[in-house]
């Protein structure tokens, strides 16, 4: 079917304050699942059934702005046959005013509501060589009771340092934790990480920052009058998405995060907490270190393996694809008589 409806092949690209410029994470993602899908590769925007591009540079150079079309002239000739990704620190804040323009998102939360249009939850993903370099290993083998802990210090990470100091504390404990900070990504091409995750039971992988309702303020309400977004909760949690969860994911490491659907966090499929990681409660935290410490090495097998297995089922460069490309079916194509 999706050979048929894209016949002239699919455009991926993305924009820097409208220049054109090279590949992205996610676009090596998706590129990799068109090409195992045989769906061919446009050159062009102007010759495509239908374009893919990443918008992240742009949402990073205008952190302080909430609504992107300003930013975004040169996609207007395209915009019915086009979907734009955001995957920068700053989506959970940006939003694409024009409803006809159609914006892929990671940090979705459902405690933030954005205008009329078309805004899709979604997630980092991992690129193929990560299963690659698993495809042959032994997932069943023994792994050491460690805890890895590795997150380089940065600006605007209030959830990872709230947690050093009310988690991290009972976990030392009784467990060990591994806080080398040599190795810090994959997606850094450090396989030395890869390794580490491979022979570690468990990864701290929760990232982002606590956000608050600012339209409670009557002075700040009155600075952004413009601004079009909306809030269910007083606090939240934004930015929430990490290169370590699909990491560990895939390489069987346990990821220890927060709780999805206690926190609202988004995605196009959703894992269960317990099944295919382990969810904090910030509320609870006591009560879910000794859940977390009461488990069988056969039941950490059981959440470690199932992990792996929603993972790559739902997230792998081919599954992205062919989310992508229903997506553009359903929204875009389907109004296109063929």
């Amino acid at each position: 079917m999706f050979n048929e409806i894209f016949d002239r092949g699919v455009y991926l690209g993305s924009f820097s304050l409208n220049t054109q410029t090279g590949e992205t994470h996610l676009l090596s993602c998706i590129q990799e699942g068109l090409t195992a899908l045989n769906i061919r590769i446009c050159d062009n925007p102007e010759d495509s059934n239908l374009n893919i591009i990443d918008i992240s540079f742009i949402s990073n150079c205008h952190e302080h702005s909430f609504d992107l079309l300003p930013y975004l002239g040169d996609c207007e000739v395209w915009k019915h046959k086009s979907l734009f990704l955001n995957i920068s620190d700053f989506a959970p804040r940006h939003y694409i005013s024009d409803p006809s323009y159609s914006l892929i998102s990671a940090h979705t939360t459902e405690f933030v509501g954005f205008p009329a249009g078309t805004r899709i939850p979604w997630g980092f993903g991992f690129q193929q060589r990560l299963l690659t370099l698993t495809e042959n290993l032994d997932f069943t083998q023994p792994r050491k009771r460690v805890i890895i802990r590795n997150f380089k210090p940065s600006f605007n990470q209030s959830v990872r340092e709230s947690l050093d100091l009310v988690l991290l504390p009972q976990l030392e404990k009784v467990m060990t934790i591994d806080k080398a900070l040599e190795d810090y990504s994959s997606h850094t091409q450090n396989d030395n990480f890869l390794t580490r995750l491979l022979d570690s039971r468990f990864c701290l992988a929760y990232c982002g920052q606590y956000g608050s309702n600012i339209l409670l303020n009557p002075y700040i309400y009155n600075l952004l009058k413009d601004c079009q977004l909306t809030y269910s909760q007083d606090v939240f949690i934004l930015r929430w998405d990490s290169w370590r969860l699909w990491e560990s994911w895939v390489m069987g490491c346990i990821p220890i995060t927060l709780d999805f659907e206690k926190y609202g966090f988004q995605l196009p499929v959703m894992p269960e907490n317990w099944q295919h990681y382990i969810g904090l409660d910030l509320g609870k935290l006591e009560e879910d270190v000794d859940k977390l410490l009461s488990l069988s090495e056969s039941q950490l097998d059981e959440i470690s393996l199932n992990g792996r297995k929603w993972v790559i089922e739902n997230y792998s460069p081919q599954a992205v694809a062919e989310r992508v490309l229903t997506t553009g079916v359903d929204k875009i194509i389907g109004s296109v008589s063929y």
